[in-house]
């Protein structure tokens, strides 16, 4: 996650922006339960109430149809499911099953039966003791 922070002390504002990279094993809970609501801002001394919601900006936000203030139900679909926001069936939770997904589909990794199971067809008339070699190779 990138960060900036820029203050305007004659208008008594202070701006922050965040750009976050999308992979997986991350969840979105951070942002919108600890940072957007309900938390005191550690750096900029917002108030007990939290810092106001983020909003989605750039062209990239804009080709995914993505406008306005951000918020969690969208952000968890987003950055923890990877669904395309363009599709009918991202603003539905009970339909994220059914929605496509962005970027790649990710890597499936084979079990360790399925390891065991192939080196067992490669080896068909393998002997107990080396089948047991090959369940610790698997």
């Amino acid at each position: 996650m990138v960060g900036s922070v820029s203050a305007c002390r004659d208008l008594g504002f202070v701006e922050v922006v965040v750009v976050l990279t999308i992979s997986s094993g991350h969840s979105a809970d951070y942002l919108t339960g600890a940072v957007a609501a309900g938390r005191e801002n550690y750096y900029t001394s917002a108030v007990a109430a939290g810092e106001p919601p983020g909003r989605w900006y750039g062209r990239g936000a804009a080709r995914l149809g993505l406008h306005g203030e951000v918020d969690s139900q969208v952000m968890a679909a987003l950055y923890e499911h990877f669904l395309d926001p363009r599709d009918a069936a991202f603003g539905d939770p009970a339909r994220w099953a059914e929605a496509p997904t962005l970027g790649h589909a990710g890597r499936r990794y084979q079990s360790e039966d399925e390891i065991y199971q192939a080196a067992l067809g490669a080896e068909p008339d393998a002997g107990a003791e080396r089948r047991a070699e090959l369940r610790l190779e698997a």
